[in-house]
């Protein structure tokens, strides 16, 4: 149940805060956007030197050849709306796409479970008349050491973590198989691998955190390399800070970065199909497995530009405005998001009746008919929207 005039009183009760919290964040953004926009785009170098030089530079970033060109905005490959159709069929014809994505169910007390499940599916497209695209999907149970209510908390960690590395690893696979029948073709155009989420685990924010699944990352990012098939990490409303900290820490700031790179980039990439040049990521995968980063208006309904990151042999190779061009007509095909990760979604999603009936299939292959616990039916007849004025 919802009071709107206790929401209403809430809310007058902080509106001051809020207000001078706005200001100062549109302060920051000011002075984050002046930065960028003088930055030393004709000689790079001086700039990432100063940067390799701060202490702790970890998850900072550094400008990439492409910043010799002057141009903080790529502008869109496509200029005529009315040759959309046209230019999307020519950018996917005979180029395959494909992308890996997961769903997990975790362990239930009140269901009387104690183990969860990952499910991954994955699509791949061909863009080929003669060729059926492929739909598929694998299942696996995550068992605890044994059935203890003290190890739930524990287990659901290991299933995020057994459903992040499983996606990198089917990603890896995914890779390796595209890239042997790539090399097999006398010619042709390369294939593309869409992964959902961050390549370089920005989203984690320690050491710790990311030790279980570095190795799979930099098994997917050498596959890439010795396939020579472009692998990317898509990342719609992105909360990275890596520029806007780096920006704040040569400009001997104290407070962090309080303003996104993605909102950053919001205001310098107005039109659909325009990118940022490519930044470096001074990040745990170093040397021919670097990550680098740019930012792509995806959308023309989205606010913020998307994240793109890519192995750094990709930009070396110069193929980064092909793989723009992908992208892009991928997100045509799928109103505003790439169409092979959406698909990929469509096949791993596990929906509620589906999770009733993992529940209930693996009660009774325990040997337990009984029905759901008397507070799980409680809440179940009792949880109603109400909302009252």
């Amino acid at each position: 149940m919802l009071s709107i005039t206790k929401l209403k009183n809430a809310f007058q009760l902080v509106e001051k805060t809020l207000q001078l919290r706005q200001n100062e964040r549109n302060q920051a953004f000011g002075l984050f956007l002046s930065a960028l926009e003088s930055l030393p785009v004709s000689d790079p170098s001086s700039f990432n030197e100063k940067v390799l030089n701060l202490p702790e530079n970890d998850s900072l970033v550094l400008l990439s050849e492409e910043f010799a060109g002057g141009k903080l905005c790529f502008p869109s490959p496509i200029q005529s709306q009315s040759e959309l159709d046209k230019w999307k069929h020519k950018a996917l014809a005979q180029r395959t796409t494909a992308a890996i994505d997961g769903s997990q169910i975790e362990p239930d007390k009140n269901q009387g479970v104690f183990f969860g499940a990952i499910q991954l599916g994955w699509f791949i497209n061909y863009h080929e008349p003669q060729r059926q695209s492929v739909k598929d999907l694998s299942f696996e149970l995550i068992l605890p050491p044994k059935q203890s209510d003290r190890l739930e908390f524990d287990l659901r960690k290991e299933i995020k973590q057994a459903r992040f590395n499983g996606e990198l690893k089917r990603a890896a696979e995914l890779v390796q198989e595209l890239g042997a029948e790539f090399a097999a073709e006398s010619e042709g155009k390369f294939p593309v691998v869409f992964f959902d989420g961050s390549l370089s685990l920005s989203f984690l924010h320690n050491d710790k955190e990311k030790a279980p699944h570095l190795p799979f990352c930099l098994r997917l990012l050498a596959a890439s390399r010795e396939s020579c098939v472009p692998v990317l990490g898509f990342t719609e409303n992105s909360l990275s800070f890596a520029l806007t900290e780096t920006l704040r820490r040569l400009r001997g700031q104290s407070e962090r970065a309080s303003i996104s790179d993605a909102s950053l980039f919001a205001q310098l990439l107005p039109a659909w199909g325009d990118r940022s040049p490519c930044f470096r990521l001074i990040s745990d995968f170093a040397g021919d497995d670097e990550i680098c980063f740019f930012f792509l208006r995806h959308s023309s309904q989205a606010k913020k530009p998307a994240r793109i990151e890519i192995p750094s042999w990709v930009l070396r190779a110069g193929l980064v405005d092909e793989l723009v061009e992908v992208i892009l007509a991928e997100c045509l095909v799928g109103n505003g998001y790439p169409y092979p990760i959406e698909t990929a979604d469509s096949v791993a999603v596990l929906q509620g009746k589906e999770r009733e009936y993992f529940y209930d299939f693996a009660r009774v292959s325990m040997g337990d008919n009984s029905d759901q616990s008397a507070k799980l039916k409680s809440k179940q007849s009792r949880r109603r929207a109400v909302i009252r004025t």
